[in-house]
């Protein structure tokens, strides 16, 4: 970094998957069903909004994460019965951190240095996942005794090796079903 720009070494325009690019297909794998939807820029403002089949997966890169969490907070708003997922290098997003916290049911943070985010990423993970409000009392997954019995594992499962992380949230969606 000698002489070196900083911010040529801190890849604030990058997205997740643009930055690690096997993380990609391992959310796909992750991810129950085929269907899921992997929103860019455009996708945001227009898709989101008429698409009916409701399962997004919001990746912005650091400089522009809070325009994309205001926007899949208008789309869950509008319909509260579509499931999203977001994640997003940590690098920006301590302000952002509270509003994402308020609209997830379930957010941690993956390390660098984890089987699916690599210590070259120098920055944290953040993974929030949205799922439809539930038919009955409780209304949100967030408050239900399964999400909060299995916050403290979940973490511990992405150190240790990344089919456990990717079990575990094929897990959680399919519960939801």
């Amino acid at each position: 970094m000698a002489g070196d720009e900083f911010l040529e070494h801190v890849p604030l325009n990058l997205n997740a998957f643009k930055g690690h690019l096997p993380l990609r297909s391992w959310m796909k794998d992750a991810l129950p069903g085929r269907d899921w939807v992997f929103l860019d820029e455009e996708g945001w403002y227009g898709k989101a909004f008429e698409d009916s089949k409701g399962k997004y997966v919001w990746a912005p890169p650091p400089c522009v994460a809070n325009v994309c969490l205001e926007q899949m907070c208008e789309v869950w708003h509008i319909h509260p019965h579509f499931s999203h997922l977001f994640l997003c290098p940590a690098i920006m997003m301590i302000d952002q951190r509270k509003q994402l916290t308020k609209h997830s049911d379930s957010m941690f943070v993956v390390k660098e240095g984890a089987p699916i985010w690599p210590t070259d990423m120098l920055e944290p993970m953040m993974i929030s996942l949205t799922v439809p409000l539930l038919p009955h009392r409780l209304w949100m997954m967030r408050r239900s005794e399964w999400v909060a019995s299995r916050k403290g594992s979940l973490l511990e499962m992405f150190r240790s090796s990344a089919a456990n992380g990717r079990s575990y949230l094929r897990k959680f969606w399919s519960s939801l079903v």
